[in-house]
């Protein structure tokens, strides 16, 4: 992500996968990614598990239900 550039894919057993791209920011451990299309953004916090590995949590999300594992 150093220019800011991202893409990011997501797949469920329900939902059929996509692919959303775009730019996104980081600050004070908030990860915004916003679609270069009509998607919106996506905004979450940050924990990293180790040089590779994150937790991406979505604001709406809780405790209970953290968001999935990301390797970087």
């Amino acid at each position: 992500m150093d220019d800011g550039r991202f893409t990011w894919g997501a797949s469920g057993p329900v939902k059929p996968p996509m692919t959303i791209a775009g730019k996104s920011t980081f600050a004070d451990g908030i990860l915004t990614l916003a679609s270069q299309g009509q998607d919106g953004a996506l905004a979450g916090k940050v924990a990293w598990q180790d040089a590779d590995h994150f937790t991406f949590q979505t604001r709406r999300r809780t405790a209970d239900r953290p968001g999935p594992e990301v390797r970087r």
